[in-house]
């Protein structure tokens, strides 16, 4: 048995995961993601936001660029009050 290389099972799902899909019912969580994002790596994933207006009103936005979004992350945005679903897409 040989290895080429060694990285932590967050590393590697993060960068084989999709994406997330982050929807948002109060602005201010934006900063949460917006740290989220500051501090990702560059991967594979999408990173989509779900803004509500009023009921039945919501914009879609997804992020320019690629990234590595470990469950840890998601975990964390998960807990953020203003967001209300947090999924891999």
């Amino acid at each position: 048995l040989t290895a080429q290389g060694v990285e932590s099972l967050d590393e590697a799902i993060a960068h084989a995961a999709p994406g997330v899909k982050v929807s948002l019912n109060d602005s201010a969580a934006l900063e949460a993601v917006h740290e989220m994002i500051a501090k990702a790596q560059r991967g594979k994933g999408e990173v989509r936001l779900i803004v509500g207006f009023e009921p039945g009103q919501e914009v879609e936005i997804e992020l320019p660029g690629r990234f590595a979004v470990p469950p840890t992350d998601i975990a964390e945005l998960q807990s953020v009050p203003g967001i209300s679903e947090v999924r891999e897409i």
